[in-house]
């Protein structure tokens, strides 16, 4: 009986650890993977600003089903841009807004690279066959798209094709390395990404994972990647180039590192710990959601002070890049997630984690002024509940 309780206890001393790495290895892996082993949870996995500011990206999960939809921010319309049994995530925008990239797994144990317009029509795979593909990015003048994809169960290189589909190429291949957050800068010739050169834990308790993290770039062309830092990272929060003037923007450890990107120039601008206004200093270790405002002046971010977003303090916090003396923008005793700025910068998208019953969780889409006054839930759309196993036998 007394064996039986310890390991009760230590159980539910070890699940607040567990939820917490699912939510901070969502960069390191497919998405999918983290999710869909939430059978519990449901509605919106992502959201974003469309260029016209008054519609809304949404991925929205059902079931073991999560499809894309365009919303209106009035709660007009909401309109389904996939269908079937799929799994999209990991969406990106062109350049020009008029077309989507994405991730999305349609059969078990593979995920691929798609493109559809934002208004549903011309949907078409730009990779195929049994691959873990995610996290798709396009360049700056739209020509082209870099991802990730497992090439072991836990070792990730860098992919690129025309977004045409063509001319798919691989442009690392290291088997003792795990490359990931692949982004453009704005020459649309150069790729800068993070690569993880240590598998492993830190804790008893702990699950292995990548660590000690250094930021590299490699031309489109291919060839050798370039090391650009020295400062291994243990984590990554966050990885960022920044759309107004290309800077590299690192978060690791709640310190924001920025680095230069002209040939020859010094890498490192600046490094320094994020000050949050409720903490009274550094921000607390949880954080993330990292996104920047469209003219690369502020970082919006989320944070929780518990062991559980659920009932603990969450807060949305804003930062200007030049003091990053953050201030807070809301706060709730629930999940805030993924805050998003909108084209204009006047407004954010983020999402709202609520528990409606027992341990049910479904997360809810909502807006708000930039200084967080006027928050207003999006009606997205509801789904009949769909089986578990749309996926069938993953044995």
């Amino acid at each position: 009986m007394g064996n039986t309780a310890s390991a009760i206890g230590m159980a539910l001393m070890i699940w607040p650890a567990v939820l917490l790495m699912s939510i901070v290895a969502l960069p390191f892996m497919p998405y999918y993977l983290v999710v869909e082993g939430l059978p519990g949870r449901s509605g919106a996995e992502f959201a974003l600003f469309l260029p016209d500011g008054r519609h809304l990206l949404v991925a929205y999960k059902s079931g073991r089903n999560c499809r894309l939809h365009r919303a209106a921010i009035d709660g007009s319309l909401s309109t389904a841009l996939t269908h079937g049994d799929r799994f999209d995530f990991d969406p990106d925008l062109s350049p020009d807004g008029a077309q989507i990239v994405f991730a999305s797994r349609t059969v078990p144990h593979t995920s691929n690279i798609f493109i559809i317009n934002v208004d549903g029509t011309g949907l078409r795979a730009l990779t195929i066959g049994r691959r873990d593909d995610w996290a798709p990015r396009f360049s700056p003048d739209g020509n082209h798209v870099v991802f990730s994809s497992l090439t072991g169960k836990k070792q990730a290189d860098l992919y690129v094709v025309d977004a045409d589909g063509s001319n798919l190429r691989q442009l690392t291949d290291d088997k003792k390395t795990h490359d990931i957050c692949p982004q453009f800068l704005s020459d649309s010739a150069t790729i800068v990404f993070a690569r993880a050169n240590w598998w492993g834990h830190s804790s008893p308790i702990a699950s292995s994972d990548w660590h000690r993290f250094d930021l590299y770039s490699i031309d489109i062309a291919g060839g050798e990647p370039r090391r650009l830092t020295d400062t291994c990272f243990y984590s990554l929060e966050g990885l960022i180039v920044s759309p107004y003037d290309s800077r590299i923007i690192a978060i690791a450890c709640n310190t924001v590192t920025t680095f230069a990107c002209g040939p020859g120039s010094d890498l490192t601008i600046d490094s320094k710990k994020l000050l949050c206004d409720t903490y009274g200093g550094p921000c607390g270790d949880q954080l993330g959601g990292f996104s920047i405002s469209p003219d690369g002046s502020r970082l919006i971010f989320m944070t929780y002070d518990g062991d559980l977003p659920e009932g603990s303090h969450n807060a949305l916090h804003i930062a200007p890049l030049d003091t990053l003396k953050a201030t807070v923008i809301l706060e709730s005793d629930k999940g805030l997630l993924s805050p998003r700025f909108s084209p204009d910068a006047s407004r954010i998208v983020y999402r709202l984690e609520t528990h409606p019953t027992g341990n049910k969780t479904h997360i809810e889409v909502w807006t708000a002024n930039s200084d967080g006054s006027e928050p207003r839930r999006i009606e997205c759309p509801t789904e009949d509940a769909e089986p578990e196993d749309n996926f069938g036998d993953e044995t």
